[in-house]
């Protein structure tokens, strides 16, 4: 008889694989220690959400393809960090990268998670959202002098200020979920014409995948996955749409909260796999 859960069995396995390289990763030095574990804390969560999965009917294979690749990346960068240290910010890099895919992922996961899947979702969420992504987010905006306001006269540390506020402090009983969304969008969109106004070879780029992809091309580190800014252009598309829709959508705070995590992630993920060294001065 076939196996009815191959993509599920596959998938299982490199997360398995995965949490198992980033516990050798911790254990070689205490400085890897913070990046290690939360490799392995996003896959050991994710790696229990994908274990309630009744089928691989519950999402189209080209998701399962998708999010298999993007783990099977982590696990190969998480085997390399490993091997040698020099890797870890590539690692950092996947890291953030491979989690945002996985969020992003798991979003669409709701409709079919049983009891033991709503348990498991909510620790893989409670593993995402740290209390510093925040800090971490302005931190890499003051590491690469990404500051200066954009086209609608705002500063990106302001428009992320303004949409911490409105999520931890909101005007109303709950958050608005617009209020909170929609200056982080416009945050990244700031930072991502700023970057690409810093490439070193000017091209076209219109489109949102078009401008992450172009400064992969010009500006990436070294020792990032082959794939990782075509991941990366993907997960940002996903994720402009996630957060434009919060004008019309009736959001609950959590999913608020998650949208708001998904961002930040993006742009942690971004500005890592940058080597500010090929970027032009502002």
């Amino acid at each position: 008889m076939a196996d009815p859960t191959p993509h599920k069995d596959h998938l299982l396995s490199v997360l398995a694989q995965t949490v198992d390289s980033a516990k050798s990763l911790q254990s070689q030095a205490q400085d890897a220690v913070e990046q290690a574990k939360r490799t392995g804390d996003v896959a050991a969560s994710f790696k229990e959400v994908i274990a309630a999965a009744p089928s691989d009917n519950v999402i189209p294979a080209p998701m399962w393809a998708q999010l298999t690749k993007a783990w099977e990346a982590q696990r190969d960068q998480t085997k390399e960090g490993v091997r040698i240290f020099q890797g870890l910010p590539a690692l950092s890099a996947t890291t953030a990268s491979v989690t945002l895919t996985t969020t992003l992922s798991v979003a669409t996961f709701g409709p079919w998670l049983a009891q033991e899947g709503l348990v498991a979702a909510n620790r893989f969420h409670a593993v995402i959202h740290r209390p510093n992504e925040t800090q971490d987010a302005l931190q890499g905006i003051d590491r690469f002098n990404l500051n200066a306001p954009g086209s609608l006269g705002r500063a990106p540390k302001d428009l992320l200020a303004e949409g911490y506020q409105a999520l931890t402090r909101p005007a109303g009983i709950l958050p608005s979920p617009a209020a909170v969304l929609i200056p982080v969008r416009e945050a990244l969109n700031t930072i991502l014409a700023a970057l690409i106004r810093r490439r070193s070879v000017q091209e076209p780029a219109s489109k949102h995948a078009d401008k992450v992809i172009s400064l992969g091309r010009h500006c990436a580190r070294t020792n990032l996955p082959s794939d990782h800014f075509e991941r990366l252009a993907a997960d940002y598309v996903r994720l402009q749409d996630r957060l434009s829709s919060s004008k019309q959508a009736a959001l609950s705070p959590t999913e608020v909260t998650s949208r708001y995590d998904e961002a930040l992630l993006f742009l942690k993920a971004l500005l890592d796999s940058l080597d500010s060294s090929r970027l032009k001065a502002n």
